[in-house]
């Protein structure tokens, strides 16, 4: 077990703040705290920078880049450094088998980019129309169409990839 100590990438990066939006989402975390939290994962630069991120969260929270204990430092204990078995994770599932709305990033994207459409088409949209300037209003038309046309796309291909994933051959 060499990798107990190394440079963590994007993707372990972006696993991390994945986990902490399910925690945010579950009500694990104040707003505030998620904020805090996001900025320290953004900032990791080893998995043993993102370790303390999560070390008072449960277990299934933590990304793979820290879901190996750390290195003891003093004689190792009598005790197993695994937690006991349960019958069941906090899901309620016996298989351990993941749930189905696990992947909540493509509606927390959909919520988002509507959300910031809406805010723009008031703060942005709604003067341009009463202005009448075209070309605010084809920018503001385009600006908001990107914004949400990609992850609407995203959800679409996630919601049809879990699909293929669960129908039987």
């Amino acid at each position: 077990m060499s990798d107990l100590h190394y440079r963590i990438s994007d993707s372990e990066r972006d696993e991390a703040l994945g986990h902490l939006r399910t925690a945010l989402e579950e009500g694990r975390l104040s707003v505030d705290e998620h904020g805090e939290r996001t900025h320290r994962a953004l900032s990791a630069r080893t998995n043993d920078d993102l370790r303390p991120v999560f070390d008072d969260l449960p277990q299934q929270l933590w990304p793979s880049a820290v879901a190996q204990p750390p290195v003891p430092t003093a004689a190792p204990s009598a005790t197993p450094a695994t937690p006991p078995a349960r019958d069941a994770d906090e899901t309620g599932k016996a298989d351990g088998s993941k749930d189905e709305d696990e992947g909540t990033c493509g509606s927390m994207n959909l919520a988002s980019a509507f959300g910031g459409a809406g805010f723009l088409f008031f703060v942005w949209g709604l003067p341009a129309f009463f202005a009448g300037s075209v070309a605010s209003v084809l920018v503001f038309l385009a600006v908001v169409g990107v914004m949400v046309v990609i992850p609407l796309t995203a959800h679409f291909r996630s919601q049809r990839e879990r699909n293929r994933g669960t129908e039987a051959p």
